[in-house]
């Protein structure tokens, strides 16, 4: 069973073979918890910034204020989940 996606594509795309590598996909539950928890879409560039690191496992990382979780799925970047980080007290 496959998992449906949500892709998100960057406007600085000139072609199809500019849209693999611009292309970040959203689990379901990454997309929820972008819609949910009000996540910037900036933070998905912190994702194609890590893509040479990104394999099968799971990596976390953190970007513009925003813990994200993602891994590779058939050759493209996933977000598993994303949340925004509390500012230091």
């Amino acid at each position: 069973m496959t998992e449906p996606t949500i892709a998100i594509y960057t406007e600085e795309e000139t072609g199809p073979s500019d849209a693999v590598v611009n292309e970040v996909n959203l689990s379901l539950h990454g997309a929820n918890r972008v819609l949910e928890r009000d996540i910037p879409l900036e933070a998905l560039e912190g994702v194609r910034h890590l893509l040479p690191l990104l394999n099968t496992k799971p990596l976390k990382f953190r970007y513009k204020g925003v813990f994200v979780v993602a891994r590779l799925v058939n050759g493209s970047p996933r977000i598993i989940t994303a949340w925004r980080l509390l500012p230091p007290s």
